[in-house]
């Protein structure tokens, strides 16, 4: 699938796109130990992110229908980029209620039933924001589109360093979705599903005694589950008896691979 991001001015250079990382600040505090949570992990790098291009804070005052509800305040050697950034509202209380708005210098061009999801950086933690999220039907629009964050509460100044995740994107097909059903059954049903949940849960709750009797250091524990009090079936891809089964996605050599990291190309200029 090739995507074309199509830059309408000068001010393209400033809001640039890169694959989402998978470190988070608030996993560093842990240091290692978030890091194996793999769905996390996974889930960190799943698009690409669009970063702030500029140091600046704003500030919303409870004010709900009016568009000049946000004080804003730029840092650093930016004041000519600022002043254009005001002028053309790059950067504004377009919508109100608390909303502020970036009006974006690109207009992406996806295949067509394919469209852009855009949404916050995922598990990034900013204080008093909520990120939005939205569909955009870029196979047809000939315009670009904006990008909304909702501030919680009024009066808290919000700081953006630049090159911070401004959000996140990745294309979805909308009719891929429509298709899906879904149905409930007695897990019962499925015989050897059964099964290996019991004994993975056996497995889990056991492995959960030793870890609170302190037995991460006991001989035993090691040669079962390594020297890292971690089980790992979900990171090795492994069934309940603890049997490498692998995962059922293709890699470009048409072998069954299991993801560990992903590997998002970068956006390259013309």
């Amino acid at each position: 699938m090739n995507i074309i991001i199509n830059k309408i001015d000068n001010n393209s250079q400033d809001f640039q796109i890169t694959p989402a990382s998978s470190k988070r600040d608030w996993m560093d505090v842990q240091g290692n130990f978030p890091y194996k949570c793999l769905p996390l992990k996974i889930g960190n790098q799943l698009g690409w992110n669009v970063l702030c291009p500029l140091d600046f804070a704003a500030t919303w005052n409870g004010e709900i229908n009016h568009v000049n509800s946000f004080k804003l305040e730029f840092f650093g050697e930016n004041k000519t980029q600022a002043d254009l950034y005001i002028k053309n509202k790059t950067i504004s209380s377009h919508f109100g209620n608390g909303i502020l708005t970036f009006s974006l210098p690109y207009i992406f061009k996806t295949p067509k039933g394919i469209g852009i999801f855009v949404r916050g950086p995922t598990n990034y933690v900013k204080h008093n924001i909520t990120y939005l999220d939205a569909f955009i039907e870029t196979d047809w629009l000939d315009f670009s589109f904006t990008y909304n964050i909702k501030f919680q509460q009024p009066n808290i100044k919000v700081e953006f360093k630049k090159d911070e995740p401004l959000f996140t994107f990745y294309p979805l097909e909308l009719s891929s979705i429509e298709d899906i059903q879904f149905t409930y059954q007695d897990i019962k049903k499925d015989k050897k599903l059964h099964e290996n949940f019991i004994k993975y849960s056996q497995l889990r709750n056991d492995f959960n005694k030793k870890i609170n009797n302190n037995e991460s250091k006991d001989p035993n524990f090691i040669k079962e589950f390594g020297s890292s009090p971690w089980m790992k079936d979900y990171f090795n891809a492994q069934d309940a008896e603890r049997k490498e089964i692998g995962c059922p996605f293709l890699n470009k050599f048409g072998k069954f691979i299991h993801n560990t990291k992903l590997s998002l190309k970068e956006v390259v200029d013309e």
